[in-house]
């Protein structure tokens, strides 16, 4: 059974400062490397692999922050998707969708057009 979330406090993570894993429960993780950088790991098990979820710096993502994060990446795990694969899906749906954006010659062109009867 997992634990609850909530085992960290800002102050605990302001104050950790060495190497290692710490648990925040409901497999959110403060990791900090060798070389002091820290940042937030989601674990998680799906189909006999265990997957590794980044959700960001420590410097730039809360602690907050980081359990919605994992709540949101449980909530895609219940639902039976793998939170990596619909981030990256949604990353590249994003991509597509910028890259059929209108682009500035188009527009030039129609604003031209629009205005040269006038």
């Amino acid at each position: 059974m997992a634990r609850e979330p909530g085992k960290l406090t800002a102050l605990a993570v302001a104050r950790a400062k060495a190497r290692g894993l710490y648990s925040d429960g409901g497999s959110l993780y403060l990791q900090i490397t060798a070389s002091g950088a820290r940042s937030w790991i989601f674990r998680y098990q799906l189909n006999g692999k265990r997957r590794y979820m980044g959700l960001g710096g420590a410097a730039d993502v809360t602690l907050a922050d980081a359990r919605r994060k994992a709540a949101d990446a449980r909530k895609t795990l219940s639902e039976g998707t793998d939170p990596i694969e619909s981030a990256r899906s949604q990353a590249n749906a994003l991509a597509v969708k910028q890259a059929s954006a209108t682009t500035f010659k188009e527009a030039a062109e129609r604003y031209i057009a629009a205005h040269a009867s006038s």
